[in-house]
């Protein structure tokens, strides 16, 4: 959608044609719009590291649902026994 309108007005103009996106909760998008997940497009910076920083949170893949890229946990996590990666 474009912005258009006068002086103190917002309308919003609607794009000539949409499609599914494929994602539930996103619903339609604009035709010409390229449906790509993200990790095709957006590189990882990460570094490895022994311990969890203590000014980070972690986020663990498990807490990602597949598919939807929902956030789903229930609990902090304090302790991490693995080996961790920071990303920027």
């Amino acid at each position: 959608m474009t912005r258009r309108g006068g002086e103190g007005e917002t309308r919003w103009r609607r794009y000539p044609a949409y499609k599914e996106s494929g994602v539930e909760w996103l619903g339609e998008v604009p035709a010409h719009w390229d449906l790509v997940k993200l990790k095709y497009i957006a590189p990882i910076v990460n570094e490895k590291l022994d311990e969890k920083p203590e000014e980070q949170p972690y986020l663990g893949l498990e807490h990602i649902e597949s598919g939807t890229g929902h956030y789903e946990i229930d609990q902090s996590i304090d302790n991490v026994d693995s080996v961790v990666a920071s990303f920027k």
